[in-house]
């Protein structure tokens, strides 16, 4: 069975994914970046603790899951994390992706945080 195929049968659902690009200076001001959104097919679990531990970058306060998608997803290492809507519409944080090389094929896993709202 392919990865790709495991992801299909196992998704737990469709879900939005909001990208920001990189914003611009203008004479000295800071424009932020244009958002685009997209849905992918992913299954969601919750974190284990041998999962979390090597992680640091991800704060260990909050609600933690693990996304498993086809769809590579950009960290807060690269400075603008995407947003991945999750239970019932809720913005969680991509803090740490890689991707996983199997048969040919490639699938991604990203340890994803619920945003803090002040």
């Amino acid at each position: 069975m392919s990865l790709a195929h495991a992801i299909a049968i196992f998704q737990t659902g469709t879900y939005t994914v909001t990208r920001t690009a990189a914003g611009t200076h203008t004479a000295g001001r800071y424009t932020p970046g244009s958002t685009s959104t997209f849905s992918i097919d992913a299954v969601v679990q919750p974190v284990t603790g041998r999962e979390f531990t090597p992680m640091p970058e991800c704060p260990s306060g909050h609600e933690n899951k693990l996304v498993h998608c086809t769809t590579a997803l950009q960290t807060l290492a690269g400075g603008r994390a995407d947003r991945i809507a999750l239970d019932g519409g809720e913005p969680w944080v991509v803090y740490h992706a890689e991707a996983w090389n199997h048969t040919g094929e490639t699938f991604f896993r990203a340890l994803v945080s619920r945003a803090v709202t002040p």
